[in-house]
Parts: structure tokens; C-alpha cells; sequence
């Protein structure tokens, strides 16, 4: 699609590292360097007033799979979205993450890709994930994931918050889960991008040797009340 009409009135940014950074939106691309809107990218736009896009028919109605390729350059954040128009499933373990704009703050997704819904993923590696025609409408017993739980000693959640005059910073657990390993695994989510100067508060692990050392989870297997000690970091803030 031709990025023109999306700019109209507003701004337009997507993330790519391979562009390398720049001082003041990291590794966001530009409007003024956006020429189309690719099916498969998402992208963040602030507009003054409502705007009214067209598009043609037969570029919303398509039937065939498509390969969805995660880049990893620097950090291994991508910005991506479906190309259909219904709801599909979400072919990955990775997690995706939302913005909430009522709440201000990003919130994990189900494993599906609603249309006309950007998600932020991160991957250690790039990869490619297969993305199929297939609707998929997720259950809504499924859909109500259990946030702060006890089990007990053992096994247990709970979720911390920073609500600033900003932003919100919700979605942060840490915890113990028999699913779980020691170190970094599939529970310990990463942070996403921020964008501006927005507060936010995170699980720091620079032990884990990984490009992304700032968590938004941290659930652990082993329980034991001497050596278990949680550290909880807070963005710098200039307001």
C-alpha cells in the first residue's frame, strides 16, 4: 500500500535495526522514509483527527499462507501484523505483545493475530513463521489468562505495576512455575520498546547473556526462601 495516505494529518514510525540507530527514535524508521505499508509490518501512528483510509477489496480478501521472517540484527525486536482480514493463529511459542491504548501500557497477547492489531515480538534468533489462511477463533475460557495465582510455596504468580501521570506499566510477574527453568526460557518474557521518555519498570538479568537483559517476567523453577532474591529495576525518567 502507498504510505501517503496513512501520513496525512499525523505520523508514522516502524521499527527496523538493520537501519542502525539514531539519537532520537533508536532504530524507528521515519515517515519521511516509509513509502508503503508492507502486509506483515505494524507500525505506530499518532493522527490529529480521525482518518479515513480506502483500500481495494482484493487486497483484503487473500487465501494464501504466507512466511512471516523475524529479523534479528541488534536487539530482535520486530513489529509485525496479519495481512488478513479475520482473526489467524499465531504459529509461534514467541510472545506477543499489544499496545493497550486505554491502559497506556503493553499487554501480552493470546496466540492469535487480530486484523488491523500491530504486536511486538523478540526473537534471539531470526527465524521464519509460518502464518496460515485458516480463521481461528480462540475460546473465551482460553482467552482469560491467570495473572497473580498461589498454588503453593512451590508454585506461585504475582503481578507488579508502575502507574505514572504518563503511562502504565502493568504486566510484570515474577514467580515459580514447574514449567520453568532456572535461567532464561520461554516464561521470562523481555520488555518491549518504549517509546519517548515513558517510566517503566523491569527484571534485570545481565547474567543471562542475552541482547535483551531487561524483563518484564521472571518465574523461576526452584524454590528456595535464602537464595531466591528478585530484583526489580526502574526506567530513568526525565518528568
Amino acid at each position: 500500500f502507498d504510505a501517503a495516505p496513512f501520513k496525512n494529518g499525523g505520523n508514522i514510525l516502524h521499527w527496523d535495526e538493520s537501519q542502525g540507530p539514531n539519537s532520537i527514535y533508536k532504530y524507528y524508521i521515519r515517515a519521511k522514509n516509509i513509502t508503503n505499508i508492507t502486509p506483515g509490518n505494524s507500525y505506530w501512528t499518532k493522527l490529529d483527527s480521525t482518518l479515513n483510509i480506502t483500500l481495494d477489496e482484493n487486497d483484503l480478501y487473500r487465501k494464501d499462507s504466507i512466511i512471516l521472517d523475524l529479523h534479528k540484527v541488534k536487539y530482535g525486536w520486530n513489529q509485525i501484523a496479519s495481512p488478513y482480514s479475520y482473526p489467524v493463529r499465531w504459529n509461534s511459542t514467541l510472545t506477543l505483545w499489544e499496545w493497550d491504548p486505554y491502559l497506556r501500557d503493553f499487554i501480552e497477547s493470546e496466540s492469535v493475530l487480530y486484523p488491523w492489531d500491530g504486536y511486538w515480538v523478540h526473537t534471539e534468533t531470526s527465524s521464519k513463521i509460518p502464518i496460515y489462511s485458516k480463521p481461528f477463533f480462540l475460546n473465551k475460557r482460553m482467552s482469560r489468562r491467570i495473572r497473580t495465582y498461589f498454588v503453593n510455596k512451590k508454585e506461585w504468580t504475582f503481578r507488579i505495576s508502575l502507574i505514572s501521570n504518563l503511562n502504565r506499566d502493568r504486566d510484570n510477574l515474577f514467580g515459580f512455575s514447574r514449567q520453568a527453568h532456572n535461567g532464561l526460557d520461554e516464561l521470562d518474557r523481555p520488555e518491549p520498546p518504549r517509546m519517548g521518555d515513558e517510566p517503566f519498570i523491569f527484571f534485570p538479568h545481565h547474567e543471562w547473556k542475552s541482547t535483551i537483559d531487561e524483563f518484564a517476567s521472571d518465574i523461576r523453577h526452584t524454590w528456595n526462601k535464602k537464595k531466591n532474591i528478585f530484583q526489580l529495576g526502574i526506567s530513568s525518567c526525565s518528568k
